[in-house]
């Protein structure tokens, strides 16, 4: 089996919204109060001036295919998502261009500016987290070494194998199996660890994650397997 990572210039709503584990309203909100750059996808910008723009009435110089929705266009896409929706945020790169119609399958965010917001955000990434032993026993977070028992470094090899597995959350009982532990709760493993919850969190259903963005961030891990 081979495995190739490929890389992202590009992440639609769906996949940041996984990316920073919230909702689709959160990156509505991002992204029409301008704390986010909003784009259309190139391919579907490039297909839409087609359509509605004859090449010999077009400028000799390239266009632009990078630019940001205005706050109106992405709360009437956001709002109305499989109703193509008017725009003109791009004639302020393309002045002579006509008014094109998009829908919110369209919507993108650049890598750059995804990048950008977390480290204006000081949002978690993979580099946060250092495994320092083999047997998780002590982990290196955001620079600072953090120091665990033996059933609770089993805990943490078992949500940094779930993630490097693609899996989101892991359940408290399917955790507590694994490692063969006798306890009724996560609480209770770490219940004399002041600082376990820098690293691991936990939702309303029962399940625990490492506080890192999915396994494949800005990546689709492909499966070239023969």
């Amino acid at each position: 089996m081979i495995e190739i990572d490929i890389p992202h210039v590009f992440l639609d709503v769906e996949e940041l919204a996984k990316r920073w584990h919230c909702g689709i309203g959160v990156i509505e909100m991002l992204a029409e109060t301008g704390q986010i750059g909003c784009c259309i996808r190139p391919v579907a910008l490039e297909i839409a001036l087609d359509s509605n723009w004859p090449e010999k009435e077009r400028p000799s110089s390239q266009i632009p295919l990078h630019h940001h929705l205005d706050q109106k266009e992405i709360y009437r896409l956001f709002r109305h998502p499989t109703i193509p929706q008017t725009i003109n945020s791009h004639k302020k790169k393309i002045p002579d261009a006509p008014d094109i119609s998009i829908v919110f399958a369209d919507i993108v965010f650049f890598l750059e500016c995804i990048k950008d917001f977390e480290d204006r955000n000081k949002i978690h990434k993979e580099s946060d987290f250092q495994i320092a032993t083999s047997d998780f026993t002590c982990i290196i977070w955001q620079g600072k070494e953090l120091k665990f028992g033996e059933t609770q470094g089993k805990v943490i090899r078992m949500l940094w194998e779930a993630r490097e597995k693609g899996e989101l959350w892991v359940y408290g009982k399917r955790i507590l199996s694994g490692i063969g532990s006798g306890s009724a709760r996560i609480q209770s493993i770490f219940r004399n660890h002041k600082t376990w919850r820098e690293i691991i969190a936990t939702d309303s259903k029962g399940r625990y994650r490492l506080k890192l963005p999915p396994k494949p961030g800005l990546c689709s891990r492909i499966d070239l397997g023969q």
